[in-house]
């Protein structure tokens, strides 16, 4: 039970703005952003500093790129993102943050195989073009999926004359919070629930002898029939890819008898009362258990209240706050079988991951844009995210195995529906 008396808002601002406020002088002294959020990420060298393997999103024009005009935008969009032309560098397991004003050029693709060098100006993103194409390569390190497209739409505000764009958040409180920086206030007699199954689904073909391997589709459909998925189960949008995930899993293995267990990141920004912070603000992840007997014929309408439920728990001020706080302890602890058990019990929750990231692109954007393409790694076995480009919304599934069943039937049960 929740004390009603509790008040996020005031709570925040009690026992967190203040440190976030100081951090945020500090920065405007000294250019410099502790950050033990993106360390996270910064533990694999190679996955900090390869940019093949970094978040990488490939805009095909219907026109040929202009180089000229596609850098005056790049520069526009690095005054609004200032975070996007920082350097990086680690005390230890924890990033810093620190503000580079060496110039951001954009180059033609294939020139620069690492960030962080002398060559890129040791920035950590780089904007590429190749013929019709602007290729966005930038390190998870910097910022999440929300704060790398703040940047993106940017660049194609900017490419295509707009004169703002979306992202208004440099100059604001929370431009530089750290969810991670200290623990989030939380009521006194909260206690969090565990959405974990034990016995949960695990997709039979993993291999560890795979690792580094990814297989990928991507469908297109149209964002009126992605909506009448949603209207059709009376459910949000992550909920309803979540279901057709595991109605593709299913189709794969009719004879599964466990929970299929789809676990998906969450934006915080809003939730956690920083909505303009660049860092990375989705750590925290909702898990939506997923009977098998509930995906043959109509979804029962008990099961699909109770999972509107549970996403909705999980995305109170107090879950996410306590999930973060949980995280926070991986950095904070100095015992390592401590923290390898925290890394790993977070990783091996579920392998079964969809994410709905949302608006990318707007439609005045893409009415310039012949294809959108995003690359990610085979983070998690089995993976599915959906991005809404106006009236498009373009699905990619990834898998870390071989067996291409989880994407026809994923095909097979979008048609369907």
């Amino acid at each position: 039970m929740i004390s009603k008396n509790f008040s996020p808002a005031q709570a925040m601002k009690e026992n967190f703005f203040p440190a976030m406020e100081a951090a945020r002088q500090n920065y405007l002294q000294t250019g410099t952003i502790r950050s033990f959020g993106s360390s996270f990420f910064a533990f694999d060298e190679d996955a900090m500093k390869k940019i093949s393997l970094s978040l990488s999103t490939e805009i095909t024009l219907h026109e040929k790129v202009n180089p000229a005009q596609l850098q005056a935008a790049t520069d526009k969009a690095v005054e609004v993102c200032p975070y996007v032309a920082f350097d990086i560098s680690k005390r230890g397991d924890i990033v810093y943050f620190h503000k580079n004003n060496l110039p951001f050029v954009v180059r033609k693709a294939g020139e620069i195989e690492e960030f962080g060098t002398d060559a890129l100006n040791r920035h950590y993103a780089l904007v590429e073009y190749d013929g019709d194409k602007i290729i966005f390569n930038v390190s998870h390190v910097l910022s999440d999926v929300t704060g790398i497209f703040y940047f993106v739409q940017a660049v194609l505000d900017f490419y295509f004359g707009k004169e703002k764009t979306f992202y208004q958040g440099a100059d604001k409180i929370d431009f530089a919070a750290d969810l991670m920086s200290q623990d989030l206030p939380l009521p006194d007699d909260f206690e969090p629930k565990d959405y974990k199954v034990e016995n949960h689904f695990v997709p039979p073909e993993i291999n560890p002898s795979d690792s580094g391997k990814k297989n990928e589709t991507f469908i297109e459909m149209p964002t009126q029939k992605f909506k009448a998925v949603c209207k059709k189960y009376n459910v949000s949008a992550q909920v309803a890819l979540s279901i057709l995930l595991a109605k593709a899993v299913q189709k794969t293995h009719p004879q599964n008898e466990k929970i299929i267990s789809v676990r998906g990141p969450v934006n915080t920004r809003s939730a956690l009362q920083v909505p303009n912070t660049f860092q990375n603000a989705s750590v925290p992840h909702v898990f939506l258990n997923i009977e098998p007997r509930w995906l043959n014929g109509e979804f029962p309408a008990e099961a699909l209240e109770n999972l509107k439920k549970d996403i909705a728990e999980q995305c109170s001020y107090e879950n996410l706050a306590a999930f973060t706080n949980r995280l926070r302890k991986f950095f904070t602890t100095k015992d390592t079988s401590e923290r390898k058990a925290m890394g790993v019990a977070y990783k091996r929750q579920t392998d079964v991951f969809a994410s709905y990231i949302g608006n990318v692109l707007t439609a005045d954007t893409f009415a310039h844009v012949k294809s959108f393409r995003q690359k990610f790694s085979a983070a998690y076995p089995l993976m599915v995210y959906a991005y809404k480009c106006s009236d498009v919304v373009v699905l990619q599934v990834i898998q870390s195995f071989d067996n291409p069943s989880y994407m026809e039937n994923f095909l097979k049960v979008v048609n369907e529906l």
